[in-house]
């Protein structure tokens, strides 16, 4: 583990220039939801990267998921699709989430692409990983989860491809959880915010020609007349 940290680090700080001040937002969330067994739970930490004209994109990505003693058996995975060095097809191998045993998994992400080594990642809603936890409580909280830096004073976790270091910067959020059967219909929303270019907290979004409910929020009507002017 202590070998990867220094290649990680190495390709994390490459480019760096120093400085922490960046108009480059990173904000880690997550979106959790019970399976329909009831006794197993999902978590998935997203990243929204933007304002990056100044501070560039994101090139690596460090943090702890730190989890209650309800949640056991804890499989987790990185986003290799995303995040990955070398080239997509046959990207070098690098470090899985460790699970260290005591509550806590570690992630470490990198994006360096051999033949565009200028470009990181940007946008809403990226993906950085995801966990499948067994669970034997009875209802689970936000307070069962803490997201937070993942190397803190050891080295950089957050660099931008402009050598910015955004650690100090970095907000994080657990969010509730939700039953399996909220999760779709959750993804089809944010799929409307995205292709609406609005953020739900800015203004609502209303693809919908009427407002079913009248109450201007993201209602069922919008999701089934998307589809329905794409079968079209």
């Amino acid at each position: 583990m202590k070998t990867w940290k220094k290649i990680f680090f190495a390709a994390c700080v490459f480019i760096m220039q120093g400085g922490l001040a960046s108009a480059t937002e990173v904000s880690l969330y997550t979106e959790s939801g019970l399976l329909s067994d009831q006794k197993k739970l999902r978590v998935r930490v997203f990243a929204d990267i933007t304002d990056i004209s100044n501070g560039g994109e994101l090139l690596c990505a460090g943090f702890v998921l730190s989890y209650g003693e309800g949640l056991t058996s804890p499989v987790a995975e990185k986003n290799s699709v995303d995040w990955y060095l070398g080239n997509p097809v046959n990207p070098l191998i690098y470090t899985d989430p460790d699970i260290t045993g005591d509550g806590k998994i570690v992630f470490l992400l990198g994006k360096l692409d051999e033949n565009h080594p200028a470009k990181g990642i940007s946008g809403y809603h990226v993906l950085l990983g995801s966990v499948l936890f067994d669970y034997s409580g009875s209802n689970p909280t936000a307070g069962d989860l803490r997201l937070t830096e993942g190397h803190p004073g050891e080295f950089s976790d957050f660099v931008t491809t402009k050598g910015i270091v955004l650690d100090p910067s970095i907000s994080y959020t657990v969010a509730g959880f939700h039953p399996a059967d909220s999760l779709q219909l959750q993804g089809v929303i944010r799929v409307l915010e995205l292709l609406s270019n609005i953020e739900a907290k800015d203004k609502p979004v209303r693809l919908a020609p009427d407002d079913i409910t009248e109450n201007g929020k993201i209602g069922i009507e919008d999701p089934i007349y998307m589809l329905k002017q794409i079968s079209h």
